[in-house]
């Protein structure tokens, strides 16, 4: 995980509205103070100032409220964005910085460090709470990891730090040395074109009547060349994504991540040797993000673009109105 770069911008064109499907639905969410392009679809996410926004379901930056965010429940679900990295890092050996999308168990019980009431499991700002990297990206490597907390509780809640997974133990690296992904025409998927990621996790691991635990299936595509991968043993992982987490797009520098500074290793050399400009703008562009529903017969889910923390919410009223009426 990484410090948060600051605390998110307010305002913004459009207040940061953008155009997602959700479950069905097509609909709006929220990125405030990001440029939105491509008619609404895209969103634009700078490295320099570094960037760290949430979506949210109204036009506002954070919330103590559960219900302001757009949270994601990826159990029986897939995640899918079209990610262009083809402005990020462009410089010869572009690894000064990363992005990242990933979801995390917010609103914290209380405003943090940045008064943004955000946590993760690194207990970044102050809170800690269960957190699931599904993009952490440069040009030269792509991660996916898990990180759990065994204290989680549905949020508003904070977890005792000794509960929380702080190295991503379980983990998928596509890139990094490991071939596949990078910059260049000679990767499955090269890194300076536009490519779409896509995660899915079935509600149950098993395969021919074999039960094998909770686990996330990614897929990078490009031009109808595929990288696949599998991300093993996310059970502790099942409350949080089903309840729902927070999507949370962030840039921040590589030298703040060790692991991502020794991916980026080989690249150094180039660095120091190849009169590059520091001033290059350096931004990554995320399109066209949908949240869908894996074909698992039996399993009846929300109805279409029904956040399920609203679903419940809903029920609690319907139920507490028909016991006024009795």
């Amino acid at each position: 995980a990484r410090r948060p770069s600051r605390a998110p911008a307010v305002g913004g064109r459009a207040g940061g509205a953008i155009d997602v499907r959700w479950l069905g639905t097509e609909t709006t969410k929220f990125l405030a103070g990001t440029e939105i392009v491509d008619g609404g679809r895209g969103v634009v996410l700078q490295a320099e100032p570094f960037e760290k926004v949430y979506l949210m379901n109204r036009q506002i930056a954070t919330s103590a409220d559960p219900a302001d965010f757009a949270h994601v429940s990826l159990l029986g679900n897939v995640f899918k964005v079209d990610v262009d990295l083809s402005s990020f890092d462009a410089e010869p050996g572009g690894c000064r910085s990363s992005v990242s999308l990933y979801l995390v168990s917010m609103p914290a019980p209380a405003a943090g460090r940045w008064r943004d009431f955000y946590c993760d499991a690194n207990c970044v700002g102050g809170h800690c709470c269960a957190e699931f990297d599904l993009l952490e990206a440069s040009r030269h490597e792509l991660r996916v990891l898990s990180l759990a907390c065994s204290d989680y509780q549905e949020p508003p809640f904070a977890s005792n730090p000794w509960a929380c997974d702080r190295s991503g133990g379980t983990r998928l690296v596509f890139g990094g040395g490991r071939g596949g992904f990078g910059p260049g025409t000679n990767f499955t998927i090269d890194s300076r074109e536009r490519f779409e990621f896509r995660i899915e996790i079935p509600t149950s691991g098993g395969g021919d009547g074999v039960e094998y635990g909770l686990r996330a299936h990614v897929i990078l595509s490009q031009q109808g060349r595929e990288l696949r991968g599998e991300l093993p043993n996310i059970e502790a992982l099942r409350r949080p994504l089903d309840d729902g987490m927070v999507l949370v797009l962030d840039t921040w520098p590589r030298s703040e991540d060790a692991a991502a500074a020794a991916a980026c290793a080989p690249q150094q050399a180039t660095n120091a040797t190849t009169k590059s400009s520091r001033s290059l703008p350096s931004s990554a562009i995320f399109r066209d993000f949908a949240l869908e529903r894996l074909p698992e017969p039996g399993r009846p889910g929300p109805a279409p673009g029904v956040d399920k923390r609203l679903r419940g919410a809903s029920s609690a009223a319907a139920a507490a109105a028909a016991a006024a009426a009795a």
